[in-house]
């Protein structure tokens, strides 16, 4: 609310007194704006290892937004030190949540053998399950993995993401 200003003025001091209470009874939302403050500046000086670890705290209790923007931290080396396999591990459970972006930078790292075992088929799979979703960039990443594919790996990787999505994005690995 004082975030946006919905319905009363917008203003962040408020708005980090309503979230660092909120946070401190464990609500995960305020785990997120906390971490967004810090990382814009939002009525705190921008501080990028206090953003992390809000960010760690939201995605550590399964929030998927925050569990993408880790994995982008760890792939980047911003706020942590450059880890393929930590960004493969964040993206993946943000995807099995049907996160597209994670399931679009799964599938670049897939593609690319960083922080996984190369794998076309995968790369395939996460890149075709975001492209269902909307998310352009997995279109024309799945179009480039595609070209590098079998027929046979390409009726794989398109059984693997039919059988992923009937499950709710659960066990697609």
């Amino acid at each position: 609310m004082y975030w946006l200003g919905d319905g009363v003025p917008q203003d962040y001091v408020e708005a980090l007194r309503w979230s660092r209470l909120a946070a401190s009874q464990g609500a995960q939302v305020a785990f997120v704006d906390l971490a967004v403050a810090y990382r814009n500046g939002y009525g705190v000086p921008k501080d990028e290892a206090e953003s992390v670890k809000w960010f760690r705290k939201a995605a550590d209790v399964g929030d998927d937004y925050a569990q993408n923007v880790m994995g982008a931290l760890a792939m980047q080396g911003k706020g942590m030190l450059q880890d393929f396999g930590e960004a493969a591990k964040w993206f993946k459970l943000s995807a099995a949540q049907g996160n597209r972006d994670s399931q679009a930078l799964l599938g670049g790292l897939h593609w690319l053998g960083q922080g996984v075992q190369k794998s076309l088929v995968k790369a395939h799979m996460w890149t075709n399950l975001a492209a269902a979703q909307g998310h352009d960039k997995a279109e024309a990443m799945r179009g480039q993995v595609s070209k590098e594919m079998t027929s046979a790996q390409l009726e794989q990787a398109q059984a693997m993401a039919r059988a992923c999505l009937a499950r709710n994005y659960e066990r697609c690995d």
